[in-house]
């Protein structure tokens, strides 16, 4: 009897849980009266998908740099109300940018949509996989496929695999600035060219000795990295007839007379007295210090880019009359025959996080046809147009200090190895470059020859058999 009654208790229990359980639902809220006659619904707010786009701001300019107010003043007109550009200007050196870019670039909730990257470093992020490939993209623009002054430029953001993944900003060549008067002085005159290495050494010889400035700035260190290889290395070593990595192959070039006498122009400049103080030029801020040399008539040369005389321009940091007192002329050939420039530039890459890649590359296109916009730009960085519409601007012809050279230096200008090793090898020959300064050719070419072949391995390098 006990166990129905247990029984009977569950089932009791039971029942009335249920029926706790079952409660009628509240009557529905009234619907909202219906708007007066000639008003519309209010529509409920959309959020804006942001487009983040990053860059270098290294001179640490903020708002007032030439990149950040092109990417601004754009953004401001093309904004809608389905994107919103939000710009990332990252005020660190080169190497920590490129540091902080791999680390967001990594992780998908981190990465921005764009990146306006240095050409070189664009490779080894293409490997990574962190962009993604914009030939499609690229293929429906007119200005891509009408507008860009040649297919040289377009190579800067062309992965090994031919595949584009960035859109060149612009290009660029590179040169040596002197002050005319002080090789006037010196009776080589103001129209100075050395066609030779050997001219080069004999007339920075002779202008210490008829002025006794410093002859010449040349980027020579570890710490200013990617300066020492391109704005002066690479030169020098193409105006061997030498190159540094067979781009069908992938071989690399280690142990040869080129490199050889590469770093020994090197070493000869500084133990010649030709360079800088030992202890200024291997301080990774030594172009600074070369500035400061050069506007003060106490340095005759400085190996840079033709961009270089942008910095003296008034909305940057002003210096009166210098297109009266400098001038740029090109680097020789080591035994004549010709010159050597370099061409590099930044691209514009979509990383393979962004969630909206057509209205990326929309904005991308953009910044090009804003033509004041991307002209002012240009003039602020001394960068070359690759745009007919801004080449031909009357700005852009006016104000941008020694143009007509800079465009000429394209004629025999070469651009860096797409390849996805160049930045580490890059990183190598500034070690190299150094090690020539202060130790000599011999230890620089044994340094970068093991470097590499450790880098690459062996199959991928051409051993040219000078150090025994």
């Amino acid at each position: 009897m006990k166990k129905y009654l247990a029984l009977l208790l569950v089932f009791c229990m039971v029942f009335a849980l249920c029926a706790c359980g079952a409660k009628e639902e509240p009557a529905p809220a009234p619907a909202p009266a219906a708007p007066a006659d000639g008003d519309a619904p209010a529509a409920a707010p959309v959020e804006k998908q942001q487009i983040v786009v990053a860059f270098n701001d290294a001179s640490d300019t903020g708002e007032n740099g030439f990149t950040y107010k092109w990417i601004k003043s754009v953004a401001d007109k093309w904004n809608s109300d389905e994107y919103e550009i939000v710009i990332q200007n990252e005020p660190v050196s080169d190497s920590d940018f490129t540091t902080k870019m791999h680390l967001q670039l990594s992780d998908p909730s981190t990465a921005p949509d764009i990146v306006l990257y240095d050409g070189f470093q664009l490779q080894s992020d293409i490997s990574a996989g962190y962009f993604i490939a914009l030939d499609d993209l690229a293929a429906g623009w007119d200005g891509w496929n009408n507008g860009y002054i040649s297919e040289h430029t377009k190579r800067n953001g062309t992965g090994i695999d031919g595949v584009l993944y960035g859109i060149p900003a612009f290009t660029d060549t590179r040169c040596i600035w002197i002050n005319k008067d002080l090789f006037d002085q010196a009776g080589l005159g103001k129209d100075w060219q050395p066609t030779t290495w050997a001219e080069l050494t004999d007339g920075l010889a002779t202008v210490k000795d008829a002025t006794g400035v410093i002859p010449i700035y040349l980027p020579s260190s570890e710490g200013e990295g990617e300066k020492t290889t391109m704005q002066g290395f690479l030169m020098y070593y193409y105006g061997t007839g030498e190159r540094l990595v067979d781009d069908a192959t992938g071989i690399w070039n280690v142990n040869t007379q080129g490199l050889y006498d590469t770093f020994k122009l090197y070493s000869d400049i500084y133990a010649n007295g030709l360079g800088m103080p030992e202890a200024e030029i291997l301080d990774s801020h030594a172009r600074n210090t070369a500035t400061d040399y050069f506007k003060e008539s106490q340095l005759a040369a400085y190996q840079y880019g033709t961009w270089y005389a942008s910095k003296f321009l008034p909305q940057n940091s002003p210096w009166e009359g210098f297109e009266d007192i400098i001038k740029p002329i090109k680097v020789p050939m080591q035994n004549g025959g010709g010159f050597i420039s370099l061409s590099g530039g930044s691209c514009l890459a979509i990383s393979t996080a962004c969630e909206c890649p057509e209205a990326a590359f929309d904005f991308i296109a953009a910044l090009f046809e804003d033509v004041d916009a991307y002209v002012d730009y240009l003039i602020g960085g001394g960068n070359l147009s690759i745009v007919p519409s801004a080449s031909e601007n009357e700005k852009y012809v006016s104000e941008f200090p020694f143009l007509d050279e800079a465009i000429e230096y394209l004629e025999f200008s070469y651009i860096r190895p797409a390849n996805e090793n160049y930045a580490t090898v890059s990183s190598f020959i500034a070690s190299a470059v150094e090690k020539a300064v202060t130790d000599g050719p011999e230890a620089a070419l044994e340094y970068y020859n093991q470097a590499v072949t450790d880098l690459v391995g062996a199959e991928f390098v051409n051993d040219g058999g000078y150090l025994k």
